[in-house]
């Protein structure tokens, strides 16, 4: 059986200004920035055979920079700075989100603890008691089978 492939001879690449990413919020600090809904270039290349597609690393970008990327997309002051205590928001929220997890988790632990120490002292009282002990040991007696 011959292996199937499929190959591409051209790539299209779709060009988009930077502005307010609201779905991008980033982890330190800044207003989030992304894509614009819809492109201001196109273009469309042949894909070279010999050339493997290189691979990229999204950058991070410094608060000072974000703001000038929102000036520079016609956002005013009063409307980046709302766009900035936003992100605060979401970025506290995520904390308090992260919080609630770790007590989650932290109280899960304690009940496993608690139900395998309950569990322990159980198997130790049993191990003393007579009642256990003839139930632990294999029985010494053996049923005859008629044929």
């Amino acid at each position: 059986m011959m292996a199937k492939r499929l190959q591409f001879t051209t790539v299209t690449i779709y060009e988009f200004p930077l502005t307010y990413g609201g779905s991008a919020v980033p982890e330190d600090t800044g207003p989030p920035i992304g894509l614009a809904s819809t492109h201001v270039h196109h273009s469309v290349a042949r894909l070279d055979e010999d050339k493997k597609p290189r691979r990229g690393r999204v950058a991070r970008w410094p608060h000072a920079d974000r703001v000038e990327v929102l000036k520079k997309a016609c956002f005013t002051q009063k409307e980046i700075a709302a766009i900035c205590f936003e992100a605060i928001d979401i970025r506290r929220s995520r904390l308090e989100t992260v919080e609630e997890i770790q007590q989650l988790r932290e109280l899960e632990r304690k009940k496993k603890r608690k139900e395998l120490r309950r569990a322990k002292r159980a198997r130790e009282e049993c191990k003393e008691s007579e009642d256990c002990q003839d139930a632990q040991e294999p029985s010494t007696k053996r049923v005859a089978l008629e044929a």
